[in-house]
């Protein structure tokens, strides 16, 4: 498989136009080109009158990769992530807690939206998706790693659309990713796993400086759930989980974060404004931006995140507290 970058492609393409612009830039006739798929897709809005798209690229060739490479300046050889799955040594399962980014319980939620009646323990916060369910299902980061893409195969394998493999910004949606996070939870269960939904974790017990047992607040009752392997994967609200392993004398570290405020805009001023007149064209959706400014005191102001034509929602996970999110 050869990866072709940079690749300039209009807006209203089709597969042909992918194969002819593969065959160009590998020299190649169209016809030597077995597939290609676009491994990456990002708008070029700098010059409004003549807006398209910047590609990357993946061809299979009924030729020489080799010769084909040597020729071609923007291409190298595409090189998948292969995963190794640990082998399970047996003896108690990992108890991992936490099944976010994935995780809701749409009933809490929406009696919360209505009435405004907040369950601390099941919101727009946790669940299955956590926090990321209601906020619109991003999953752009700025890290690079080559085990990106295999959460994004994985999304599309369980009803994501197969988009996110491509854009350079990819998101599921809200609406989407409900079912998408579902239909991950019920794998894990045909592969042996169990899902507990409504069970907080309260503390877990130690032998031989080894973790031996997690414990569990389920319907006001205290389990307790034999393990080796505990995996906290709480995410940025759970502090009474926090507040449990400081007093279990773990070693924690405060991150340091950002202040922000949220601004919204009329999603068609931002269209306009990053689009021109190509604005409202289908392939191109809800614009998006991105801006930060490094400052001479060594601080610095950036925008964090955006929902491209979506709404703000109320994501409050304390009573008497007042948080906003997009999706």
């Amino acid at each position: 498989m050869i990866r072709i970058n940079n690749v300039k492609i209009p807006l209203d393409y089709d597969r042909e136009t992918l194969l002819k612009a593969a065959a160009k830039e590998l020299r190649v006739e169209p016809k030597a080109i077995r597939s290609v798929s676009l491994f990456r897709r990002s708008v070029d809005a700098r010059k409004k009158e003549q807006m398209h798209f910047i590609c990357t690229l993946d061809a299979e060739v009924a030729a020489n990769e080799n010769a084909l490479l040597k020729k071609a300046k923007n291409a190298v050889r595409a090189a998948p992530y292969h995963y190794e799955l640990p082998k399970w040594r047996g003896g108690a399962q990992p108890v991992v807690v936490g099944f976010g980014p994935a995780g809701m319980f749409a009933a809490d939620v929406d009696r919360f939206w209505l009435t405004g009646k907040l369950d601390t323990t099941s919101n727009v916060q946790f669940g299955e998706g956590g926090a990321g369910t209601f906020s619109d299902g991003k999953l752009n980061t700025g890290t690079k790693d080559s085990r990106q893409r295999k959460v994004l195969d994985e999304f599309v394998a369980h009803g994501a659309p197969e988009e996110i493999l491509y854009n350079a910004k990819p998101h599921i949606g809200t609406d989407k990713l409900k079912l998408t996070v579902r239909q991950i939870r019920e794998e894990i269960i045909s592969r042996g796993g169990k899902v507990l939904f409504e069970t907080k974790l309260t503390g877990f017990e130690q032998k031989d400086d080894r973790v031996c047992a997690a414990i569990v607040e389920h319907n006001g009752k205290t389990e307790r759930i034999e393990t080796d392997s505990l995996l906290l994967a709480v995410g940025h609200s759970a502090r009474d989980t926090f507040e449990m392993l400081c007093n279990k004398g773990l070693p924690m570290e405060a991150k340091p974060f950002s202040v922000g405020a949220r601004i919204e805009h009329l999603r068609e001023e931002i269209d306009r404004a990053q689009y021109g007149k190509c604005a409202g064209h289908p392939a191109l959706g809800a614009a998006s931006y991105k801006m930060n400014v490094h400052t001479k005191n060594g601080r610095g102001a950036y925008t964090f995140c955006m929902c491209p034509g979506g709404k703000v929602v109320n994501a409050s996970s304390e009573e008497g507290r007042l948080c906003t999110n997009g999706m």
